[in-house]
């Protein structure tokens, strides 16, 4: 990935590279690029360390946990904190009993969401299986992993919301702002 942004840089010469998935590709360019800037947009609400590079001018972070976060991989970064750009739906969240209809979530059950990123990482069909087969309704965010999403399919067919267990998969949850606020 390193080879390919510095083709784009050199070919667009921008002033500014804001990774919205930061690996550090941008932050490694300073060596060649003593002139280009980065700053990284964080909204997970705790750093990774593959995401904290010395030559990030700048780390936009949504809480000041996430701020700390950030400095206790590089003490010296310059963070700045934020409000969280959140849709409309959360704002006025519906009561749990709405909620609960709108997903298709027995009353009587404990929900679990389970969510492992855009890229649907992880053993979240296991984790699926084994919560459901304990009696919880489960929502399963498969991100844009359509593999994940087949088998969690697969799983919720294996498993109806009217028997003792139900997995409901999703991709990207599009529709579930209001109803999961």
């Amino acid at each position: 990935m390193g080879r390919a942004l510095a083709d784009e840089v050199s070919r667009f010469d921008p002033q500014l590279i804001v990774p919205v998935f930061s690996a550090g590709a941008a932050a490694r360019l300073r060596g060649t690029q003593p002139d280009l800037r980065s700053a990284v947009i964080m909204t997970d609400s705790f750093a990774h360390r593959l995401w904290v590079h010395e030559n990030t001018d700048r780390f936009v972070v949504t809480s000041s946990l996430a701020a700390e976060s950030v400095r206790r991989f590089w003490g010296e970064a310059a963070v700045e904190v934020v409000e969280a750009p959140v849709r409309a739906g959360f704002s006025t969240p519906p009561t749990r009993d709405r909620a609960r209809q709108d997903l298709g979530v027995a009353h009587d059950r404990t929900c679990v969401l389970l969510i492992a990123g855009a890229w649907g990482l992880g053993p979240l069909d296991a984790a699926a299986e084994r919560l459901s087969a304990e009696g919880h309704s489960v929502l399963a965010v498969a991100g844009t992993n359509e593999t994940l999403e087949r088998r969690l399919r697969e799983l919720s067919r294996r498993a109806p919301g009217g028997s003792r267990c139900s997995v409901s998969p999703t991709g990207c949850p599009s529709s579930w702002p209001p109803a999961t606020s």
